[in-house]
């Protein structure tokens, strides 16, 4: 895109060149006929065109880069706590009936993980960590960083068996894959705690879903770790 970008400003400064020497070429003519002027005419037409085009280009380019800076975590690429929070309102708010799921997980002792290796590390742990995530879930399901080593997953049209499966997945693969494992080249294997709730009610505002996640998270670290725990409106579920 860059070198096409310099591409169009080097055309562009060559028909302006063209369209100044064009006029100037006309002031030395005692007479000239109406092609000769409009040809001159278009030459500038053309080229104010073909800078305005640009403008507007870069100006919409720049608009999309800041709302995706607006939108993203910048170690990870991945959605931020603004956004997340801001979708799950939207989710919160819908009208439609259909049950969805928000997932809350932590990466177990991320603190001696830092204290032993080094931040450097930690942050690798974090964006192996949701690229494992990102692997597991559904292709529609949004993926956010909520916290330093927490992050969320909103997920539609899920049950609480389903969202169950899902996030033991997340857990086990996060288990499975770290360590040693060539692909990803972190030190030593880790584990994550996930707490998530199912609800169908519109009635429940976000911070109120978001707590109940949190809490399921708290009890799943409380309880030993590497563990899920996933609640819905009345029932619970657990899964060691």
């Amino acid at each position: 895109f860059n070198g096409l970008r310099y591409d169009i400003w080097n055309g562009v400064t060559v028909i302006a060149f063209c369209a100044v020497l064009y006029n100037i070429s006309l002031l030395f003519m005692s007479r000239y006929s109406v092609s000769t002027w409009y040809i001159s005419r278009t030459i500038e037409v053309v080229s104010k065109l073909t800078v305005m085009v640009i403008f507007m280009c870069h100006i919409f380019s720049a608009l999309r880069v800041t709302k995706n800076i607006a939108h993203r975590d910048p170690l990870t690429n991945i959605f931020n706590r603004n956004y997340f929070f801001n979708e799950l309102t939207v989710q919160s708010a819908s009208a439609k009936k259909t049950p969805y799921c928000v997932m809350i997980m932590d990466i177990d002792h991320f603190k001696k993980v830092n204290d032993t290796w080094g931040h450097p590390v930690g942050d690798q742990v974090i964006k192996t960590v949701v690229n494992i995530i990102g692997k597991s879930i559904r292709p529609d399901d949004l993926l956010a960083r909520v916290g330093g080593e927490e992050f969320g997953v909103l997920l539609t049209d899920i049950d609480t068996e389903r969202a169950k499966a899902l996030a033991e997945r997340i857990r086990e693969n996060v288990e499975r894959l770290t360590g040693d494992n060539p692909e990803y080249a972190i030190p030593q294997k880790v584990t994550i705690s996930i707490g998530a709730v199912v609800t169908q009610e519109n009635a429940l505002n976000p911070n109120e879903i978001y707590r109940l996640a949190d809490n399921a998270l708290y009890e799943a670290k409380e309880t030993g770790r590497n563990k899920v725990v996933v609640r819905d409106v009345v029932n619970f579920c657990e899964s060691p």
